[in-house]
């Protein structure tokens, strides 16, 4: 599946930039200036490649109005040594809500070979000794600029979406033998957020009631339907 990839400049909102560059510089004061883009990682499917009118139009339809030097195939933002150049994008596990509209967008548009459109932002900084910069230092910055559970930061170019992953295969939990020490282990490693009585009592429920083991998957779907969200315990949900 190939890859269209698009870069509109400046890309986040010059208020937005202006917040990131103020957190940076409390960090790392010689850090004087921040420029931004964006980038629109396309994938294209289909017997049909995009034309040229289609990528015309693809531009105008991604084009912001602040994005004042238009849109690209390559990137505005170079890399040098007296700067620090990064790429922070969504994780590719899920479609984000813009992907969604943006591609809906294009389909009603006429470029039906769009499949997924991501945005992704790239960030340079200016300043003083920047490629001295600490591994820690750099760390600390990173955890200003992006929200950690649904970004990450891409040391290269997006060249597919598909992920080689393999999925944790399921497996039993062995409560029947085992009792409250196996949702103890399980709760531990998933993350389940069981607290004692939890875990008195889903032992109970399987060893006795159910009378077999729970799979991880169970006990997965059990924390999230006994999460506040799920049940609203504070309500007698």
């Amino acid at each position: 599946m190939p890859i269209l990839t698009l870069y509109a400049k400046p890309g986040i909102p010059a208020w937005e930039a202006n917040r990131l560059l103020e957190k940076s510089q409390k960090i790392h004061p010689t850090i004087d200036s921040l420029e931004t883009e964006y980038v629109y990682v396309i994938d294209v499917q289909g017997d049909q490649p995009i034309d040229d009118s289609q990528r015309r139009l693809l531009a105008w339809i991604l084009k912001e109005t602040t994005a004042t030097d238009g849109v690209a195939e390559i990137p505005f933002l170079k890399k040098n040594a007296n700067a620090w150049l990064l790429e922070i994008g969504p994780r590719l596990a899920c479609t984000t809500a813009w992907s969604t509209n943006a591609t809906s967008i294009c389909r009603y548009a006429g470029i039906k070979q769009v499949h997924r459109i991501e945005r992704f932002r790239r960030l340079k900084f200016y300043g003083t000794d920047l490629s001295k910069l600490s591994e820690e230092k750099r760390n600390t910055i990173l955890r200003t600029l992006y929200d950690r559970m649904t970004e990450c930061v891409y040391d290269s170019p997006i060249t597919t979406f598909e992920l080689d992953v393999q999925p944790e295969r399921a497996y039993e939990v062995d409560v029947l033998k085992r009792g409250r020490d196996a949702l103890i282990e399980v709760n531990s490693h998933l993350g389940l957020g069981f607290d004692d009585w939890d875990i008195d009592y889903y032992t109970k429920l399987f060893q006795t009631k159910i009378g077999r083991n729970p799979t991880s998957v169970e006990c997965f779907d059990i924390a999230q339907s006994n999460s506040e969200h799920s049940r609203h315990w504070f309500f007698s949900g």
